[in-house]
């Protein structure tokens, strides 16, 4: 099967799961240099954390403030482009996305 669709699948496949987590993820430009998170969901977000794979550990809040529904967030980027996300909303579900290209991709979140 052809690598491009092969990705298409994968990507197609993804998307499925993670409606199902209340995730989606949307291609970006290709010149970002930052994460974009949109909130389109109906509960506001208390807490933000980003963090390269290999590091194993969330850090600290990098929200500022809250992010309510139908508003977005953008948060610069170091180097990397694949990171763990973590989203805490104020009922306190949290909402995780592991392997997350950031220099593709936007994270729309549906909660």
């Amino acid at each position: 099967m052809p690598q491009l669709i092969q990705r298409k699948l994968a990507a197609i496949a993804l998307g499925t799961v993670l409606s199902f987590a209340g995730l989606s993820i949307t291609p970006a430009g290709a010149d970002d240099t930052v994460l974009h998170i949109f909130n389109k969901g109906v509960h506001t977000v208390q807490s933000i954390y980003q963090s390269v794979p290999e590091r194993k550990q969330w850090g600290t809040d990098r929200l500022v403030g809250y992010l309510h529904p139908n508003n977005s967030w953008t948060s610069p980027l170091s180097d990397e482009c694949i990171y763990d996300i973590k989203v805490v909303y104020t009922d306190e579900h949290e909402v995780t996305e592991y392997g997350m290209d950031v220099c593709k991709k936007d994270l729309n979140l549906y909660y």
